[in-house]
C-alpha cells in the first residue's frame, strides 16, 4: 500500500479581521433588539442630561492636537446618540460608534 502523497493547493487567503467580529456582534445583537436606546422612568428628561455629556466629550476630542485613543470620540458618539431628539441624528452616531468599536476589536483580537 502506498501513501498518498498530498496535493497542494492555492494559498489560502488570509481572513478578513472583520469577519470574526461582525459575526460575533451580529450573534448579540440579535439578542438585544426590541429595547428602546433611552430607559428609565423619564427616558425623555435624561436626553438633555446626555446631549450636555455629547459637547463636552466632543470638545475633549476637539481639544486634543493629536487624538491618541478612541475613548473621546467613542464616549462623544455614544452621548451624541443618547442625545438625539432626532431618529438620524442617533442612527449616525450609533453607525460611527459601532465602526470604532468593531475596529477596537479587530485591533485587540490583532495584537492578542
Amino acid at each position: 500500500m502506498t501513501t498518498p502523497t498530498p496535493t497542494r493547493g492555492k494559498p489560502g487567503r488570509k481572513p478578513d479581521p472583520m469577519t470574526a467580529v461582525i459575526t460575533d456582534v451580529r450573534a448579540l445583537a440579535a439578542e438585544r433588539l426590541n429595547i428602546p436606546l433611552r430607559g428609565g422612568a423619564n427616558p425623555d428628561r435624561a436626553q438633555g442630561h446626555y446631549a450636555d455629556r455629547a459637547a463636552s466629550w466632543e470638545r475633549i476630542y476637539a481639544e486634543r492636537d493629536h487624538p491618541d485613543g478612541r475613548d473621546a470620540h467613542m464616549l462623544a458618539r455614544l452621548y451624541r446618540a443618547l442625545g438625539a431628539t432626532e431618529a438620524s441624528t442617533a442612527r449616525g452616531a450609533l453607525l460611527d460608534l459601532a465602526a470604532d468599536a468593531l475596529a477596537a476589536v479587530a485591533d485587540l483580537d490583532k495584537a492578542a
